[in-house]
């Protein structure tokens, strides 16, 4: 990612940095839920209560969802705001709202990631969500990226490559989730 985006400039490059470390802050719920769910799906899977596990992974769901969305509203007010905070030159604000705007656009889909691949882990499916994020996040992300440079010189695009390989991450977790049986002795 960084060499496609070193491409633009020193105020992309800059505006790229703050968007990553606001993205950071936003994912640290995320991650804590995630943490909580493989947890919770493991103990309750240990207990043989399977009705727990899947009334559980909803409401994990639910929650982030609200917490994210939440995010996401204060971010699309004030996301130039929290910009300044790392950089006030505006070429970098603007640069970095781009980012933010495309991150923005696609946050909801964090959740399903999260908690699905936490539910899966949770489940002993380890390996699944390693398949699905390394293929999504490091293989697709750089395909989507050398085909969408060559098609255009807007660095929203480039930044769009981020939430493009979060809607195919979560369309494979959803699929896995509600269509292959995960759960012992369901």
């Amino acid at each position: 990612m960084q060499s496609y985006v070193n491409a633009y400039g020193s105020d992309v490059v800059a505006g790229y940095s703050a968007t990553i470390r606001i993205d950071g802050f936003v994912n640290l719920p995320l991650q804590s839920f995630n943490m909580a769910i493989t947890t919770f799906v493991g103990q309750n899977i240990g207990a043989k209560r399977y009705d727990r596990v899947k009334r559980g992974s909803k409401i994990a769901l639910t929650m982030t969802f609200a917490v994210v969305g939440a995010m996401a509203v204060f971010l699309f007010f004030f996301g130039k705001d929290v910009i300044r905070i790392f950089n006030s030159d505006e070429a970098v604000v603007e640069a970095g709202w781009k980012m933010l705007y495309a991150f923005i656009t696609c946050y909801l889909l964090l959740p399903i990631i999260q908690i699905y691949n936490g539910v899966l882990r949770g489940a002993g499916k380890s390996s699944i969500p390693m398949y699905i994020m390394v293929f999504n996040f490091v293989i697709l992300r750089q395909i989507y990226l050398a085909i969408v440079t060559k098609i255009t010189n807007d660095v929203f695009f480039v930044f769009f490559g981020w939430p493009v390989t979060w809607i195919s991450a979560a369309i494979m977790f959803i699929i896995y989730y509600y269509k292959v049986k995960w759960l012992p002795d369901e």
